[in-house]
């Protein structure tokens, strides 16, 4: 009996809705090489999301893999950040040729699983390395923003950002904002105090930069100061249908926040189906 032979596209469509599932994904990429080839850029569309993040080994793997990525002199930085004795050390995690432009296919940007990632793979590079006696806040912080300007930079088009507003590194702004024109989801979170101009600043970046924004969810922010800023957000989002606040985190002073909630409703009353 013959088995039935699927076109590409079929082939492609059964992937695309097996996208969250990633023993499948991983599965598909042993099949053959034509499989293999429409499933990595479902794979690295966020690789983090299929790592729990007390696996260190997988972030560890997913750094690395974007370093060996890396052009010449975002090497070269990194080295110079680490100190340049370790030159050899780094070049030798990349004894196995890439057979594809992993950062090219990265669409979900979210800078906590990265920031988590980083410090991973900083602390197992040095616990290979036998460098765990010299382990700087300082240089994880400078590492930080390094890879994070030159992963963005690998990617050639985000649909959704994860963004801290206590993160300040004007450099990545001008690296992102032609890779976030026709984003879909923005998620903007704070995990502690933070400088309200750096805020108001990533605030209006976004509302200068976004074309058809669909989904917006503010989580984990512990004042109103920049309702104003929010607001005037929605206002330029005509496409905007859904709006999410996570009033968990801030349920012990959720009262400051009804002017927001009260005019974005006003705003968006007949575009948003989600609130």
């Amino acid at each position: 009996m013959t088995l039935p032979t699927f076109n590409i596209d079929i082939i492609f469509e059964i992937i695309n809705k097996l996208k969250d599932d990633g023993a499948s994904l991983f599965n598909f990429l042993l099949l053959n090489k034509q499989i293999c080839e429409l499933t990595i850029p479902i794979l690295w569309e966020n690789p983090f999301k299929f790592c729990n993040i007390k696996v260190e080994s997988k972030h560890y793997f997913i750094i690395q893999t974007y370093i060996n990525c890396f052009n010449e002199d975002d090497h070269k930085k990194v080295i110079s950040i680490l100190n340049s004795e370790f030159e050899n050390l780094l070049y030798n995690e990349n004894e196995i040729p890439l057979l594809f432009e992993y950062g090219k296919y990265l669409k979900e940007f979210n800078i906590r699983d990265l920031s988590n990632a980083v410090i991973s793979w900083y602390k197992i590079f040095k616990k290979k390395n036998y460098l765990m006696n010299s382990i700087y806040h300082n240089e994880v912080e400078i590492l930080k923003n390094h890879l994070f300007c030159s992963i963005m930079r690998q990617s050639q088009r985000l649909n959704c950002l994860n963004w801290n507003i206590r993160f300040n590194d004007k450099k990545i702004l001008k690296i992102m904002q032609h890779k976030i024109k026709y984003l879909d989801y923005l998620i903007l979170y704070c995990d502690g105090e933070y400088d309200i101009n750096i805020a108001k600043m990533y605030i209006n970046f976004f509302k200068n930069h976004f074309q058809n924004l669909s989904s917006l969810k503010i989580n984990i922010l512990y004042d109103n100061k920049c309702t104003e800023d929010f607001i005037s957000l929605v206002k330029s989002k005509n496409n905007l249908e859904e709006f999410i606040f996570d009033y968990e985190s801030v349920k012990w002073n959720a009262d400051k926040f009804d002017d927001l909630i009260t005019n974005i409703l006003e705003l968006r009353a007949n575009s948003i189906t989600k609130l």
